[in-house]
């Protein structure tokens, strides 16, 4: 048992002598790596802060100056809006056809115009004759909502020339045709009734539905806004066949030259009100 003992006993010493030298070398090694890992440490934020150094002081250069010409209120410019535009078409421009006509009614801000159908595909001829006489365009109508702090603007011969924008209309088809053709029918219904049967006294009774005072009021406005709209003559304007409204830009360009604007403040007034 005794000796049984003593070689289990110097077992457990020599283990323990080896793992207490493992333990010794690893610590060695670890503070080696560490002291080794702070020098990289520090060589590599040195070399951080030399290389930021540069950035730091490197300005960003100006690459170029461009002349901004900013027009008054001279030219009334208007931004249509068309919501039926295909989805296939994404955000490129489409070719849409020249108006045929063009109405505005200055004080309802509304614009109508005749777009010419494209009868090629997908279009009965004969239909629209006999039904709809002959109603070859599509009539687009939105009202116009006034805008301010907007631009529209175009590049010439290295100089910006900005427009401001007075209001943006939202163009939907406006189906007039159909209701002119069925009012018609109407009222030739109702005389070739009337002349079929003879003429006599009828008592008419009418009830007035009360409202109250706010409901009154925006029904008012509603009338008044529809009886402005019928009542008012649309003004024919002339629509702009140049490609790429050249004549436009020439024009803005023309008057550009003839009026400067001048600067209300100095540029360091100008950049501490932003601030």
């Amino acid at each position: 048992m005794d000796s049984g003992n003593k070689l289990f006993v110097t077992d457990e010493g020599e283990d323990i002598n080896v793992d207490q030298e493992q333990i010794v070398a690893l610590e060695t090694e670890s503070r080696e790596t560490n002291s080794k890992m702070d020098v990289d440490d520090e060589a590599k934020g040195e070399d951080e802060k030399g290389s930021a150094q540069p950035y730091e002081d490197d300005a960003d250069p100006v690459v170029s100056e461009i002349p901004l010409n900013l027009l008054g209120t001279s030219k009334d410019l208007h931004v249509f809006q068309y919501v039926n535009r295909t989805k296939i078409s994404g955000r490129k421009p489409l070719k849409l056809p020249a108006a045929g006509k063009v109405r505005y009614q200055e004080n309802s801000s509304m614009w109508e115009l005749d777009i010419p159908l494209d009868d090629s595909i997908f279009f009965n001829k004969e239909k629209i004759n006999k039904d709809w006489e002959a109603n070859d365009y599509q009539t687009l109508r939105g009202v116009g909502v006034p805008n301010a702090g907007q631009y529209a603007g175009f590049e010439s011969n290295g100089q910006m020339y900005l427009v401001p924008v007075n209001s943006v209309a939202q163009l939907r088809p406006y189906f007039k045709y159909i209701d002119d053709s069925n009012y018609k029918k109407k009222q030739d219904d109702i005389k070739q009734q009337t002349s079929n049967v003879p003429q006599r006294a009828h008592v008419v009774t009418m009830s007035v539905k009360s409202v109250s005072e706010q409901q009154q009021n925006r029904l008012t406005g509603s009338l008044m806004a529809h009886k402005i709209l019928d009542e008012e003559e649309p003004l024919n304007l002339e629509w702009d066949r140049s490609e790429n409204g050249i004549k436009l830009k020439e024009d803005i360009i023309e008057e550009m030259k003839k009026h400067r604007l001048k600067a209300v403040c100095t540029e360091e007034q100008y950049l501490s009100n932003l601030v």
